[in-house]
């Protein structure tokens, strides 16, 4: 009875971990830039931002004319970084805001999908927990966030 629990379980696991959507972990980045990508070097591919917003403990803000934002936690880890406007900043894959949202199908199965007012967020896993999320408004893909 034993080894049969066991095996279901080791089974189930399997199944589990198999069936789960991931996308690679080098397709959550935007513009170039990948999550962990520290400060100077952030600096040295889009320069100085427009501003910062300082948050409590030593977060804060690059924002680059309100349309990509990055934010540091502790002054310099990347925790997300976010563009909401046709900049010219995409995915590896060439995904960018403005377009048809019917591009997501090419990163396969949906992790989550969330409604909030007019927008809809689907959401890709990538291994090590991080999470690429398009806001789609009227068929179009209106931001595109990369996170931890």
């Amino acid at each position: 009875m034993k080894k049969i629990l066991v095996f279901l379980v080791v089974s189930l696991f399997i199944t589990f971990n198999t069936c789960l959507a991931n996308i690679s972990q080098d397709e959550v980045a935007l513009g170039g830039i990948k999550l962990g990508a520290t400060p100077e070097y952030v600096k040295s591919v889009y320069g100085e931002p427009s501003s910062y917003i300082n948050l409590p403990n030593n977060g804060i803000i690059y924002n680059y004319n309100d349309t990509f934002k990055i934010y540091f936690a502790n002054l310099k880890y990347m925790y997300w970084m976010e563009t909401v406007s046709n900049n010219g900043i995409a995915t590896p894959s060439g995904v960018a805001v403005g377009m048809n949202a019917s591009i997501l199908d090419k990163y396969g199965e949906v992790y989550y999908k969330e409604k909030k007012e007019n927008i809809t967020y689907y959401a890709y896993w990538a291994p090590g927990r991080i999470v690429l999320v398009f806001g789609v408004e009227n068929g179009k893909i209106i931001s595109i966030k990369a996170r931890c």
